[in-house]
């Protein structure tokens, strides 16, 4: 797979109950592989956070219901979630110094 796809953008037909629709709401389809003979599907998923065992296993055994695969096997890979970097000490001055005036003078 070439590029990296919102799982839901691929999968939008999958329902799901909310607390695994939590966790692959930011998951992002780096990877599959299907094998039609042995109807099995593997999912690479970048996600922010770990997905607990039991939710794995729910969304493996669900999603192999949905679509009539004898098994998926997802395996994920966490990517902490984007923050924005505050720069350099200079933006933050430069900000203060906003902060005190009004119509261009100083208060």
């Amino acid at each position: 797979m070439a590029e990296k796809r919102p799982f839901f953008d691929l999968f939008g037909d999958f329902s799901s109950d909310f607390t695994l629709r939590r966790y692959l709401e930011s998951a992002v389809v780096v990877g599959m592989s299907l094998e039609r003979e042995k109807r099995t599907l593997s999912l690479s998923l970048e996600t922010t956070e770990e997905l607990p065992d039991a939710v794995r296993t729910e969304a493996e055994s669900a999603f192999a219901q949905r679509y009539d695969l004898s098994s998926v096997h997802l395996r994920t890979h966490v990517i902490p979630p984007k923050t924005e970097d505050s720069g350099s000490g200079d933006d933050d001055k430069k900000s203060k110094a906003k902060a005190k005036r009004i119509m261009g003078g100083e208060i």
